[in-house]
Parts: C-alpha cells; structure tokens; sequence
C-alpha cells in the first residue's frame, strides 16, 4: 500500500499491474514483462513455460507457452524452438530433440518423420538428407534413421558393394551426391542397377531380381539377362542363383533345357534313368530295323494300274506318318496351346526324330551340338541300315536258300523312308536356321532354347545345317525331281529305272506319275513356315494356312492317289490340318509389332484380288471378241480340237474292233477305280451324246448298257456297242485305217468322201490324235 501525502488517513492499495513491496511509500511500483502481481505486495516472475508481455492487461497471471516455443521463466516472450528441435505441448520449458530419422525447421511443435527417399542420421537433425544416388529411395515404413534406410526403388536391384562405399562416405561427412569411399578417394557409384525385363522386381530394396515363372533369369557380372522357356521347367524364385528350375531339370542349364544328371528328357519332363541304361537305345535300333525290313517287302509289291490291298495298307500308314509330322509342325510354332492338344501335340515330337527318350543322356552327357547331329542324321542312318542289310543278305540268305535282297529294290525302300518322312527331315534340318527373340534382346533356338544364336556352338550346328539342308533339301529332292521329269523316257529305256524310283510312281495313277515331287514340295513348305517368321505366331498361322490350304485345293482338283480311299484320306488330313491351323490363331498372343504382319496381309490380298481381277477381265475380253467376231476365239479353238477327238475316236473304234472279249479284259483287269470310271463315263457320254442322236430305230438296239452292267463286261460291251453303231451308221473307216493314213467320212453336206491325210493336217498338233 501506499500514501499520498502528509495528513492521509489511510493507505491505498496498488492498482492492478502494480505492487509496493516496502513500507511508509508514497506510490507503487509497474510490474513489468514476464513478471506478474501475485498480491498488491509484490511481483513475481513467470513461471517456466510461461510469459507475460509488459503491455499486456492482465496483470495477475502468465500465458503458457504455444507448443513449438518454450520460455525458462520470468520472460517477456516465449523463444521459438530452434530447428532440430521441438515442443509438443503448451508451456514448454524446453525444446526437445528431434529423434534419428526426423527432423524439424524450428518453432515446430512436432519433428516430422523424413519422406520416402530422405533419413536423418542423428538426433536434432534440422533437415532430412537424400538418397542421392540415381533410383535411390529408402523403405517403405518406418523412420528413416540413417544412410542404411537408403535402398533401391522398386524396378532394380542393389550393388550391396558400392552401396557399403557410399554409406562410409555418407558417415564420414565425405564426398558428393553419388559417390561412395574407395580406398580413400571418392568415386562415383553405380548402385542400382536396372531389373531385367520380365523379371519380378516390384518391390524396393531388392538383393536380385526375381524370377517369373516360365522365365529364366541369367547372371554375366551385375547384368542379369531374361530367356523365354519353351517348356513349363522355369518356376517362379525369389533367389535365382538358388533355384531357377522344378521338376528335376538343371539349374545351370540355359532355359531349363537339359535335366539333371541321372535324368533324361521324356514327354517334356525329366525321368529318372533306368538300368540297363542301353537297354531303350537297343530296343530302338531293333524296332529301326524290324520297320526297315517290313518297309523293304512292303513298298516293293508288284507294281499294277491298281492298288493292292497292301499298297493302299502302305500308302495309309504313310499318310498317317505324314499327319503326325504335321502335328509335330505345331509343337514349333509360336502358340499357347491349350490341353490336351498341347500334349497331343509334344506327344509327336518322336515323328521329327525326338529320340531322347532312348535314355541318350544317360549315356553321356547332354550336348546340343551332339544331339542335333544324332537328329539329323537319322536318314542317313537309315540309308545305311538299308546298305547294310542288303550286303548281309547277300551272305546270309544263300546258306538259308532264300533270295537275297535286291539292290533296287533297298535302293526304294531307302527313298520310300526319305519320302514318307520328308516333312521331319526337312525339319531337322532347318533346325539351326530359327532362332526366337528373348525379352532381353538375346535369342536362341527353338529347339535348343539353351543354345544362343551367334555363339560359337550355334555357328558350328549353323554349318552343320546348311550341309544338311543342302542334302535333303536340295540334292534329294533334285533327284527326285529330276526322276519324275525324265520317268516316261527312261522308264522306256531302262526297265531297272522303275525299280529303283518306285517310291516315286508306285502311289499315284498313271496319268498322275509327277504327284511324287509335288508332295516333297508340300512337305517343304509345311516345315518352312516356323523358319520364315519365328517370332510371330499370327505370321506362322497364316502362311501355315495358305500352304496347306493351297495344297488342299491341289488335292480335291487332281485327285492323284490310286484309290479313292486314299485320296479321301489326304483330303481328311489337309483338312484337319487347315482346321487345326485356323483355332491356333485363338491361341496366339496379341502382338504389339503388327505392321510386318499387316503389310503381308495386305500383299496376299492384293495378289488374290490381282488374279481375280486378271482372270475376270480375261473371260470378260474373250466373251467381246466372240460376240464382235475377232480373231480366233476359244469356240472356233474348240470346235477344232473337238474335230480331232473326233478324228482319234473313230480311229481308236478301228483298231479295237480287232480286239475280242478277252483281249479287252486282259488289259482292264489292272486298271483302277479312277481308270474304270473314266471309261464309264466316257461310254456315258457317248451313249448320250452320240448314239441317242442317230437313226431312231437302230438307236433304240444299240443304246449301250453299261449302267446296267458292272465290272469290266460292262465296259468291254460298251466298247463294241460303241463300235457297231458307229460304223454301221455314221463312219466308213478303211481296213487299213490307223493313225498317219488317211480316212473318209460320210454324212457332211457334200456326199462325196473326202481323203484327209491326219499327219499333213495343221489344224491341229499330231499330239491330238494319240490314243
């Protein structure tokens, strides 16, 4: 209290924000900032954690200190937390540190936790640092305390040595973004490295890539490649240096291609070995040998205009050879099959000469080099088998007094295996020339997926398929071609010739005698589809389509086989084939490169539409030259050779009038079912077109009965009936009438016979009156 003067009365009291502390005052005294009046009788400082500021009207108490400032006491204003640190709550004493792996700018009432990609490295740090390495980031939860949260992002993988240099550098204060401690001196690091493609690495932090399932990841230093597998052996791993292949293949083996050791490859699985282990290699060369002999006295039946019920069994087994070859075509293009025609499919891989299930491996150890060889070679194996045989013949069969085998006849048998099996051969041997892409850039070989192209061991089994594909594909075929050309000359000089080429001849009908090169050339283009577009499945499916679809067409129009049955089942397997060929587009995968693919597209519908268009135009021209009389149209060039069929006709009726019943029969009972209806339907059109068009009554008694009579006494009455009638009606033919001397007919608008000589005419060539 206080007093104003002399001669008060009392005391007053100290207004608000003042205080007197001592007796016998005449005023009172301010309290100032950060301080407050307890009690009119003095001034107390502010509590720690709280301020008073000196303009502030409330006189009696402090205000706490905001989270983030904090004051000791007795201050005017509380004092920001400096950065790194930080206050929580209200009236704060003193700032805190902000613990490892968060940090503050100061004032703040809370340290924030360092974002993804940045740490702090000790207690009160003000600022986050970064992982200044490129891809760098740091996990994904949790406070990021040190250099050591520091990780690869998601997409690569770690270099953990170059990692340790960079976090020393770091620790130490040392170097710049990037750079890591090596033997004293900063380096620039390269930490992360890039995940190869079609590898697992989706998460951060990772050690290795990891391996999809039906990949196969492979190491060269710190660069991991990505193979595609072939088969289902590449499993999923997190760790492929620890396992990259299930089902007892070999983890070292590029692809998963090869099994481990006391394995070997069988239906596309490995198979434990199984003792004796020669056992299945002998048992094979035994069947080899049993098909080889029923092969020689099977294709060398004796050879007539038809076929013999065990021609057509032959011939049947072939086309059922030719259909598993076919399937075994699938199996390399680039489709997903679905079950089970996946394992229809691998199931004829033995047609293409698979002969790993023989237990090879077991033998010895698995090499492609080698086992591509033993592939190929199998013809020439098989040739030689022939040569053999026939030589042990020749001792043999003499002490058994049996005939030996003839060289001709091993020499046909020998081609009957080449033919039957051309589409495998032709295979095989363009093995070395498709290679597949892999995800990573690489390729390698569709059926030795563990040999990559460009490397030595492809550019030997490279060579060695140019040899091969020089063998079969050009010098047998040649032959062959070269024997069907030369066939009707030098099977006339050389009856031998027939003996030799009979796998050429002996399948097809007389007038059909080429079909044998065109059905190598078909078997050529089937196995050339997956050499031409490896990568493509679309591509494959289409050109597979057009060859067999083409071939199918070339079937249905000539019909070469021998017996109907014959010609409906090749016609049965083309269509199989284009059926089969057509859904295998279901199953390919979209492709994102198509303009290769659309470009032949477009140019196969271009040509087809070329062709159609050329061969409209034709007709189109030749009906308006007919119609304004120009030039020699197609009618006046049918009336003439219609006019020498004439002229070869009643020729023909002369000479076999010559003929009897059982001369007739003689020649028609080797004929064919083809041969047979061509004379029916030759006798028909006779019988409608000629004999029906004479005198009514004679025609009446000469109408040919060949419908009502079957088998070859139909045919051969035809033919007489035939012969009557038109010499009693419409021909006079002299007795010495033949091909190259002159005839005369009666019946034309002139009465008076006319003398023709048949080789002086030029209407048309001597070729059109053969018989």
């Amino acid at each position: 209290q206080f007093s104003v003067g002399v001669g008060s009365t009392q005391c007053l009291t100290c207004e608000a924000g003042q205080y007197q502390n001592e007796e016998a005052q005449t005023g009172c005294l301010r309290c100032g900032g950060g301080n407050f009046t307890a009690s009119p009788a003095w001034c107390q400082a502010c509590p720690p954690g709280e301020y008073r500021q000196d303009n502030d009207t409330r006189y009696d108490e402090c205000i706490q200190c905001p989270p983030g400032f904090f004051s000791p006491g007795g201050e005017e204003t509380c004092a920001p937390c400096p950065a790194g640190q930080h206050s929580p709550v209200a009236g704060g004493v003193e700032c805190l540190l902000c613990p490892e792996g968060q940090a503050s700018e100061g004032a703040s009432p809370f340290c924030s936790p360092c974002a993804v990609g940045t740490y702090a490295k000790s207690p009160g740090s003000s600022e986050c640092e970064v992982c200044d390495f490129p891809h760098g980031t740091t996990v994904e939860s949790g406070w990021f305390r040190s250099p050591s949260a520091c990780v690869c992002d998601s997409g690569y993988f770690t270099d953990w040595e170059a990692m340790g240099r960079w976090r020393a550098a770091r620790d130490a204060g040392a170097c710049g973004a990037g750079e890591g401690l090596r033997d004293g001196s900063c380096e620039e690091e390269r930490i992360c490295w890039e995940c190869p493609p079609q590898s697992n690495c989706t998460q951060r932090n990772r050690t290795l890539p990891g391996q999809l399932a039906g990949y196969y990841l492979r190491q060269q230093g710190l660069l991991w490649s990505t193979f595609e597998c072939t088969s289902d052996a590449c499993i999923a791993s997190d760790d492929p240096t620890a396992a990259r292949c299930g089902d007892n293949f070999a983890d070292d083996s590029l692809t998963c291609a090869e099994c481990r050791q006391d394995f070997f490859l069988f239906k596309f699985s490995c198979a434990a070995c199984k003792e004796p282990r020669a056992m299945p290699l002998m048992l094979g060369l035994a069947l080899m040998a049993f098909a080889m002999c029923a092969t020689y006295y099977c294709s060398n039946s004796p050879v007539t205009r038809d076929a013999s019920s065990l021609m057509t069994t032959t011939v049947s087994f072939g086309l059922m050879l030719t259909a598993a070859q076919s399937l075994s075509i699938m199996a390399t293009l680039n489709v997903d099959w679905p079950e089970p025609w996946k394992t229809i499919i691998n199931a004829m891989a033995l047609a293409s000469f698979d002969i790993e299930g023989l237990q090879l491996a077991c033998l010895t150890k698995p090499a492609p080099l080698r086992a591509y060889v033993v592939r190929v070679s199998v013809p020439m194996m098989a040739l030689g088998g022939f040569a053999a045989m026939w030589a042990v013949s020749q001792v043999i069969c003499p002490l058994l007094r049996k005939e030996p085998w003839d060289k001709a006849k091993a020499a046909n048998s020998s081609g009957q295996v080449w033919q039957a099996l051309y589409i495998s051969i032709a295979l095989v041997a363009l093995l070395p020339f498709q290679c597949y892409d892999h995800p990573s850039g690489d390729s390698s070989l569709r059926a030795f997926s563990h040999v990559v192209c460009g490397t030595d061991e492809h550019t030997v089994m490279f060579s060695f398929g140019v040899l091969f594909t020089l063998l079969y594909g050009v010098g047998f075929f040649s032959l062959c071609l070269m024997a069907n050309f030369k066939a009707p000359e030098l099977s006339a000089k050389y009856p031998v010739f027939v003996s030799y080429f009979r796998f050429l001849l002996f399948r097809f009908r007389v007038d059909r005698w080429y079909w044998g090169s065109v059905l190598m050339v078909r078997s050529f283009m089937i196995a050339l589809v997956p050499i031409l577009n490896p990568n493509s499945g679309n591509g494959q499916v289409v050109m597979l389509t057009a060859v067999v679809s083409t071939c199918l067409v070339l079937q249905c129009y000539v019909m070469p086989w021998k017996t109907t049955n014959l010609n409906k089942m090749d016609t049965l397997v083309l269509y199989m084939l284009v059926l089969l060929t057509g859904a295998a587009g279901v199953f390919t995968e979209p492709e994102e490169e198509t303009e290769g693919f659309l470009t032949f597209m477009v140019l196969a519908f271009a040509i087809t539409s070329f062709i159609l268009a050329a061969v409209l135009l034709g007709g189109i021209t030749a009906s308006v030259k007919t119609a304004l009389g120009w030039g020699s149209s197609s009618a006046k060039r049918t009336v003439e050779k219609n006019k020498a069929v004439a002229v070869s006709f009643v020729v023909a009726m002369k000479q076999l009038s010559a003929l009897n019943a059982e001369d007739v029969q003689r020649v028609f009972r080797e004929f064919g079912g083809f041969d047979r209806r061509t004379v029916k339907k030759f006798l028909l059109l006779v019988d409608h077109e000629l004999l029906q068009g004479m005198a009514q009554t004679k025609a009446q008694t000469t109408r040919l009965t060949v419908r009502k009579k079957t088998g070859m006494q139909g045919v051969v009455d035809g033919l007489a009936a035939s012969y009557r009638t038109i010499t009693a009606e419409r021909v006079v033919v002299p007795e010495d009438s033949r091909l190259g001397t002159s005839y005369s007919c009666a019946g034309d608008d002139d009465p008076s016979p006319k003398a023709v000589d048949l080789a002086d005419d030029q209407s048309t060539a001597p070729s059109e009156y053969s018989i």
